[in-house]
């Protein structure tokens, strides 16, 4: 009898999903038209081609986009008008953290494991004469090193899929 019902609830999921239904969310190109201009953006054409642009302005049939020319960031940028019918797959771009962000966290993840350490010690102490004179000093050297830590890590942008053709 169990194996019954779950035979009948597994083809009942099958049914249920279908391909076109799969991802109606990212085939809305109107999303793609309320993206502001100067977005960076990645474009995944029909043809396999990618492209690494800032958006000019989508219309309901065509993307205008400014893609550099020259890499490394020398400035070079030339217009470039995709019809929507090549589109493929479209990227919003996230910049990464900063670096003074990431000195902040690692700060604060220093000074963290500075209060953990030195409330153990205390906790652990039969007088209590020095309390948190443990925590002061762990947090003296933990604090900068995370500070490093944090300043000398790499942060990644991100990638929000916008669009994918049906």
């Amino acid at each position: 009898m169990s194996s019954r019902w779950w035979r009948f609830v597994f083809l009942l999921l099958l049914s249920t999903a279908s391909p076109a239904q799969s991802h109606p969310a990212r085939a809305d190109w109107h999303k793609v038209q309320k993206l502001k201009r100067d977005t960076p953006i990645i474009v995944k054409l029909q043809t396999g081609e990618w492209l690494r642009a800032n958006l000019v302005n989508a219309s309901e049939t065509q993307l205008r986009l400014e893609q550099e020319v020259q890499p490394d960031d020398q400035g070079l940028l030339t217009l470039r008008e995709v019809q929507r019918s090549d589109v493929q797959l479209l990227y919003r771009v996230s910049p990464p953290v900063s670096q003074t962000t990431r000195k902040i966290i690692g700060g604060i993840v220093g000074l963290g494991f500075a209060l953990a350490v030195g409330a153990i010690a205390d906790s652990q102490a039969r007088s209590h004469e020095d309390d948190g004179l443990v925590g002061f000093s762990v947090a003296l050297i933990a604090v900068p090193i995370g500070i490093a830590v944090g300043g000398n890590t790499h942060g990644q942008e991100k990638h929000k899929l916008i669009y994918e053709s049906p």
